[in-house]
């Protein structure tokens, strides 16, 4: 009877160590994923940015040149406006199902990933 006894408080003592180890392993993918999307986050502020000044000034360069090519500088706006637009709706029509798709897929990987590290640790021991 003691040894039952033993064994059931022995239990007890691993399924408290076992729900520990979860609890810091979870812990620390949060924190691992956390990291991952703040770099990735500042890397894409920083990228953008540069890009984005980038853009800035190629499209007045080009606003100017084409302008200046036509006579009138607002043409060459109206131009790059037009041009900018019809992107616009061009990206506005069609890229929505492929971003979706890329967006799930991305989040789907990292969920299974996620859930293949969980039962890789609860299969261990």
């Amino acid at each position: 009877m003691k040894a039952v006894k033993d064994h059931v408080e022995h239990l007890s003592e691993d399924s408290q160590n076992y729900i520990k180890s979860l609890i810091a392993y979870y812990k620390l993918d949060a924190f691992k994923k956390l990291s991952k999307s703040l770099v990735a986050s500042l890397n894409l502020l920083l990228l953008g940015g540069i890009g984005l000044l980038l853009f800035l000034f190629i499209s007045i360069g080009l606003s100017f040149l084409i302008g200046e090519s036509l006579g009138t500088i607002a043409y060459g706006f109206l131009i790059m406006g037009g041009f900018y637009a019809l992107l616009f709706v061009l990206i506005f029509a069609f890229a929505k199902p492929i971003i979706e798709r890329k967006v799930l897929m991305f989040l789907s990987q990292i969920i299974n990933d996620s859930e293949a590290k969980a039962e890789d640790l609860t299969s261990n021991e």
